[in-house]
């Protein structure tokens, strides 16, 4: 019975086992857990690993487990079983697949919302999509924490900023954004009508590259004189939803217009919460 440690398995094979072998068993110790003394003899991890195969190899799926060891055994299997290498591969292929078609799905829900027309010509503008949860979009500079968004509590406040950091407070408790950004380079007239919230705060941006993302999407740099003060207006709109709909929608829309500006109190044109 061989007994790897934790140095041995990331350091070189053993001699007498190939590379894959030795992964396998590692891997598949490393997964049981299981304490010296009731550990499973290497034959039967390996014979057992070789009916798993087959069965892959026959089946082209990996059967469920009927124990959590025979789960955590599976589990280690890629190392020396090409068929259900191939396998999660195909798996992560459809995966992959079926995200982007998800992803694009909303860019194409976000794209039929009327575009804004704005009645200055910004200098950027751009819009996607965004998920958001708990009441709030919290989005941070590049190298500056996050975490504002606790100051954001249950109360009346739209947005609070701190240099670098911005959140904002949403309408829905969690769902889909469509949001179009804007930056200018002076400041823009106030737009109110059709929005259920319009406010703006003082931001300060210690980088001068401001992306307000969810963490995976973001917009491009609405911060077009870099580093200095800036006002940030956001409007805000609740979309229709069809909750009969399996397929998350958006459930609202949202305008962004960064300009440059040293006013640091927030304003509010529409109370809407």
């Amino acid at each position: 019975m061989t007994v790897p440690d934790w140095e041995e398995c990331h350091g070189a094979v053993r001699q007498g086992y190939s590379e894959e072998d030795w992964r396998f068993l590692c891997e598949a110790r490393d997964s049981l857990m299981d304490e010296p003394g009731t550990r499973m003899p290497d034959g039967r991890l390996f014979a057992y690993g070789r009916h798993l195969c087959r069965l892959v190899e026959k089946g082209g799926r990996l059967p469920d487990a009927r124990n959590g060891d025979e789960f955590d055994v599976a589990r280690a299997l890629p190392a020396n079983c090409p068929a259900l290498a191939r396998v999660n591969e195909r798996n992560q292929a459809e995966l992959k697949r079926e995200e982007e078609e998800y992803y694009a799905r909303r860019r194409a829900e976000c794209a039929a919302l009327p575009r804004h027309k704005p009645r200055t010509k910004p200098v950027r503008q751009a819009t996607t999509h965004m998920s958001v949860e708990f009441y709030a979009l919290d989005t941070s500079e590049e190298g500056f924490d996050g975490g504002v968004s606790e100051e954001l509590g249950s109360g009346d406040e739209v947005m609070v900023a701190v240099p670098g950091n911005l959140a904002f407070h949403t309408l829905t408790e969690m769902g889909l954004l469509c949001v179009t950004g804007e930056s200018y380079r002076r400041r823009p007239p106030v737009e109110t009508e059709g929005w259920d919230v319009v406010a703006e705060i003082g931001y300060r941006s210690p980088t001068g590259v401001l992306e307000i993302s969810d963490g995976s999407r973001a917009l491009p740099d609405l911060a077009v004189g870099g580093p200095g003060h800036y006002r940030v207006r956001v409007h805000q709109r609740e979309l229709g939803v069809d909750h009969d709909r399996e397929e998350p929608q958006a459930s609202e829309e949202w305008l962004i217009m960064v300009y440059p500006g040293r006013e640091k109190e927030p304003r509010t044109y529409v109370k809407g919460r």
